[in-house]
C-alpha cells in the first residue's frame, strides 16, 4: 500500500494531527506534504534542501513549518525539539539518486544509516505522543537479481533479504540497499 492509498483510506486521521515529514521538499515527500495539508493536518517538515526544492510546495507553502537542516549533523537537543509532540512521523530524508549515483557514492550513501538512527532515536525519545514512524525504504535491500525480474507477478518479502547471507545472491545491493536494510531491522 502507498502513503497516499493509506492517507486516502484514513482522512478523518489526519485533522489536527501533528505529522512531521522529513525530506518533505523532496519529489514525493511535497506530494505527501500536499495531502496532509490538504487533509487538515499541521505539517512540519524537515529538509536541508540538497536534493528537495521547496518550489515543490508553493500551492500550501504558508501551511506549514519548515526546518531546514541537515540529518546527518543534527544535535541531539535540536532533534528532541523537532520531535517534541509530533503525533506522526514520515521518514523520507536519505542521500539518494539513481543506479549510476549509488554506484559511484558509495561513502556519500552511507550517511542513511546515521540519518535514519537520529530519526528513530528522536522518535524513541519523543515519549507518549508519537503514535506511529513510517519508514521509506528501498528495493535496493533485495538483491539485484531479485529486482531484475520483469514480467513476473513474484511479490518480494522480508525473508527475501537476508543479512546473513553477505556474499551469496541474497545480498542486498551495494551500500545504499544495505545501509537502508540496517535502518529496517
Amino acid at each position: 500500500m502507498s502513503f497516499m492509498d493509506f492517507i486516502d483510506d484514513h482522512q478523518e486521521k489526519w485533522i489536527d494531527k501533528n505529522v512531521l515529514v522529513t525530506g518533505g521538499a523532496s519529489f514525493i515527500g511535497s506530494h505527501l506534504v500536499d495531502k496532509l495539508v490538504s487533509l487538515g493536518a499541521n505539517v512540519t517538515l524537515v529538509d536541508d534542501l540538497s536534493s528537495g526544492n521547496l518550489e515543490n510546495l508553493l500551492a500550501v507553502k504558508n501551511s506549514f513549518k519548515f526546518i531546514k537542516k541537515d540529518l546527518e549533523y543534527i544535535k541531539k537537543y535540536e532533534m528532541r525539539e523537532i520531535f517534541s509532540d509530533q503525533n506522526i512521523v514520515f521518514h523520507l530524508a536519505a542521500v539518494h539518486g539513481g543506479r549510476g549515483y549509488i554506484q559511484t557514492h558509495h561513502v556519500d550513501v552511507c550517511s542513511n544509516l546515521s540519518i535514519d538512527e537520529h530519526v528513530f532515536e528522536a522518535a524513541a525519545d519523543s515519549g507518549d505522543s508519537m503514535e506511529n514512524l513510517v519508514f521509506a525504504s528501498t528495493a535496493c535491500v533485495y538483491a539485484p537479481d531479485m529486482q531484475n525480474k520483469i514480467g513476473t507477478n513474484y511479490q518480494l518479502k522480508e525473508n527475501d533479504s537476508d543479512p546473513r547471507l553477505l556474499e551469496s545472491y541474497m545480498s542486498a545491493d551495494i551500500e545504499y540497499g544495505w545501509g537502508k536494510l540496517m535502518s529496517e531491522m
